[in-house]
């Protein structure tokens, strides 16, 4: 007889839950954070490029997302890097 595991039942985040228990949201973080050191050497030329582009982006011609950039660096991770930079010359 072979038994398949199907399923994981972990806590929610709302939920009570022993200290001992392990939450989804902590296996998700972990895996991401995984991912993201082993594939670092691949992704890192790519993410530099995206933020310089971004970073010109508005210096030239979105001057009012300054803040956004000094405050919450973070928000550039949300970016996608191959969105097209909107220009102003016709």
């Amino acid at each position: 007889m072979v038994t398949e595991r199907t399923a994981f039942d972990f806590p929610d985040e709302v939920g009570l839950a022993s200290e001992d228990e392990i939450r989804w949201s902590e296996v998700s973080d972990g895996s991401v954070a995984q991912a993201s050191d082993f594939l670092s050497e691949f992704t890192q030329a790519i993410q530099e490029r995206k933020e310089r582009q971004i970073r010109e982006y508005v210096e030239r011609q979105a001057p009012q997302y300054r803040p956004l950039l000094k405050h919450k660096p973070k928000v550039i991770d949300q970016v996608a890097p191959n969105l097209p930079i909107p220009t102003t010359e016709p």
